[in-house]
Parts: structure tokens; sequence; C-alpha cells
């Protein structure tokens, strides 16, 4: 599998996992829990934009 693949995947595992840890910080009133999510989401959208830019990049390059 290809860094760039991998690094996008982690990228998904991240966003969905923080959307999980966010939904479960409104079910039970924890503030801390939702700020924590929604980091884990934005960080999951950041490596999937680093992981997509690589790519193009690598594209460029053949």
């Amino acid at each position: 599998m290809a860094d760039e693949t991998k690094h996008k995947l982690d990228g998904l595992k991240d966003k969905v996992f923080g959307k999980v840890e966010e939904e479960y910080g409104k079910l039970t009133d924890d503030d801390k829990k939702k700020i924590e999510g929604r980091a884990k989401q934005l960080g999951g959208d950041i490596k999937k934009a680093a992981a997509e830019v690589v790519e193009e990049l690598k594209g460029k390059k053949k």
C-alpha cells in the first residue's frame, strides 16, 4: 500500500473516531470530549489533505 493511501486512511480513521468522541461528549454533556473529538477530526482532515498534496506532487514529477 502506498504511503499516501495509508496516510489518507489514517486521516479518515481519525475523523471517524473524532466524530464518535464528539458525539459521546454531546450525549454525556462533557465539553472536554466534544473539543477533543473536534480536534481529532481536524487532525484527520489535515492528514488526508497532506497525503493528497504529496500524491499530487509525486504525480507531477513523472
